[in-house]
């Protein structure tokens, strides 16, 4: 039985080329918190009484993703994911003028290009709310405007809390996730601009403006652990510098939070320190043996989206497999004492 040709395109959050920024955010410490410690007890509701699931192994057909990522760059704001000492989180600046020259990766973005920004907070000295700014600078003698066709920014909680979901479900109207994330991915993917994120932005000559400043709050929750996700298809008519910095609410006269402003955006770039803690640096990709450290990365990437035609060798279609097997095509893999290990069991399935 045949099937027509099958279009696989993904999000491509694996580029082929990251520029770090001291270091990336690793899970090989068992006692750092990860990602579902925004859930009470770090469990999903109800685990403790779930039954333990049964274990069914399954053989089938492993193939390669044939295709590639385009050329469009992303800027990849996700170490450090727990921030406890406001700073830098990832600068495309040029060096030049500031404090900490090794923040900076001086490259500009022009035309097309896409940003994600994923970040928490936990237990913040007196549950000050974390500040999430996005700043774009144009270097050039002409005003150039930045339009944003789609995009999303969601909070853990209340926005997209992480619970536990089906394993299949229709999700026509995007109203199924679980983490903010997933929910800014899929509303990126509908071609949805939330209403708080500008239409354009045009910045003088010479000057810089606020993308985003978005807060990450934690007074009044359970635990006091929140962070926030964001997603941009993005465009410029000319080329600009981006930054994504990490401040704490300042506060008035009355003791009242308050956002950062531009100002004080400005000054962090200019005479900050990368946001701390940093982490432990990722296992090079040629490494086969000793402990792997795969990690979150602060840089830039080369692609945005991977796109492939899912067809059998010498063909110009995919046969569906015969009734209880599979094709599987590996999504994210690691080469280890020379076998592939999946991570995070990415995988696209088909039966």
């Amino acid at each position: 039985m045949q099937t027509s040709v099958s279009r696989l395109s993904a999000i491509g959050f694996c580029g082929l080329l990251v520029l770090l920024t001291g270091g990336c955010v690793t899970k090989a410490d068992p006692n750092s918190p990860g990602i579902d410690a925004g859930i009470p007890d770090g469990k999903p509701p109800n685990s403790a009484q779930a039954a333990s699931p049964q274990e069914i192994v399954k053989s089938n057909v492993v193939r390669s993703l044939p295709g590639g990522l385009d050329q469009v760059p992303m800027f990849n704001s996700n170490s450090p994911e727990w921030v406890k000492v406001e700073g830098i989180l990832l600068s495309t600046f040029p060096p030049a003028g500031k404090q900490v020259p090794a923040a900076h990766l001086n490259f500009a973005f022009n035309d097309k290009f896409e940003l994600f920004a994923h970040h928490f907070t936990h237990t913040p000295p007196n549950l000050q709310t974390l500040y999430i700014g996005i700043l774009v600078n144009n270097p050039g003698a002409e005003a150039v405007t930045v339009t944003v066709p789609e995009g999303a920014s969601y909070l853990l909680e209340p926005d997209a809390p992480f619970k536990e979901k089906p394993a299949m479900s229709d999700n026509p109207n995007g109203e199924i996730y679980s983490g903010p994330g997933i929910r800014a991915v899929d509303n990126v993917l509908r071609g949805i601009r939330q209403a708080d994120l500008p239409e354009t932005l045009v910045i003088p000559p010479g000057e810089s403006r606020m993308l985003m400043n978005h807060p990450i709050p934690v007074k009044g929750l359970e635990k006091p652990i929140n962070g926030r996700s964001t997603f941009l298809r993005l465009q410029s008519d000319g080329p600009v510098y981006l930054a994504s910095l990490a401040l704490y609410a300042k506060t008035d006269s009355n003791g009242t939070e308050r956002a950062p402003n531009l100002e004080e955006w400005q000054q962090l770039l200019t005479t900050g320190n990368l946001a701390l803690p940093r982490d432990k640096t990722p296992s090079p990709p040629e490494q086969v043996s000793g402990q792997l450290i795969y990690s979150r990365v602060a840089g830039v990437q080369e692609g945005s989206k991977w796109e492939a035609n899912l067809v059998d060798e010498g063909s110009e279609y995919l046969a569906l497999p015969d009734p209880a097997k599979a094709v599987s095509y590996v999504i994210s893999s690691a080469i280890r004492s020379g076998e592939t290990q999946f991570l995070g069991g990415f995988q696209a399935l088909i039966e």
